[in-house]
C-alpha cells in the first residue's frame, strides 16, 4: 500500500513535492492544537458555582488535572462532580504539589459551569477556578476570572 504512494510521490515534479510536504507538516502541527480546546468553548464565566465536598479521586495528568468530589445536593443526595483544572506542570509551577489533594480531604471550589450548548452541560462537571483546602489556603486551580 505504501509502495504505490511512494512511487507516485517520487514521480511528481519537484514543486509539487514541496507543496505536498508542506501540507503534511501543516496537518501534523495543526492536529494537536485542534484536539485541545479553550476554556471559552465549553465553560461560561457568567455561570459560576461554589461547591463543598469530599475528594474521591484525583487525576494528575495532561492535558488537565481532574478532581472528583462528592457533594451533598439540596435534597440530601450525594452528587459526584468532576472539576477540571490546569495541566499538572502549570499547577506545579504555581506552587501545587501532588500530595495536596487526597481522597477523603474536604475542599471547597469556586468555578464555572459548562455552557448550555456544550456536550458537558448534561454532566456534573465544572471548570475549577480556585480550590480552598481544609486548612483555609486558597489556590488557583484553573482559568477564568
Amino acid at each position: 500500500m505504501i509502495l504505490p504512494i511512494l512511487n507516485e510521490v517520487l514521480s511528481m515534479k519537484p514543486g509539487w513535492i514541496g507543496i505536498l510536504l508542506a501540507l503534511v507538516v501543516l496537518a501534523v502541527t495543526v492536529l494537536p492544537v485542534y484536539a485541545h480546546h479553550t476554556f471559552a468553548i465549553d465553560f461560561d464565566e457568567g455561570r459560576s458555582i461554589r461547591l463543598k465536598g469530599t475528594i474521591t479521586r484525583v487525576e494528575w495528568k495532561n492535558p488537565h488535572t481532574y478532581v472528583y468530589i462528592d457533594v451533598k445536593g439540596q435534597r440530601g443526595a450525594v452528587e459526584r462532580w468532576a472539576l477540571e483544572g490546569n495541566p499538572p506542570n502549570l499547577l506545579t509551577r504555581i506552587g501545587w504539589m501532588r500530595e495536596m489533594l487526597k481522597p477523603g480531604d474536604q475542599i471547597s471550589v469556586f468555578g464555572y459551569l459548562p455552557k448550555m450548548s456544550s456536550d458537558l452541560a448534561i454532566a456534573r462537571i465544572a471548570a475549577g477556578r480556585e480550590v480552598t483546602l481544609a486548612d483555609g489556603h486558597t489556590l488557583v486551580f484553573g482559568i477564568g476570572r
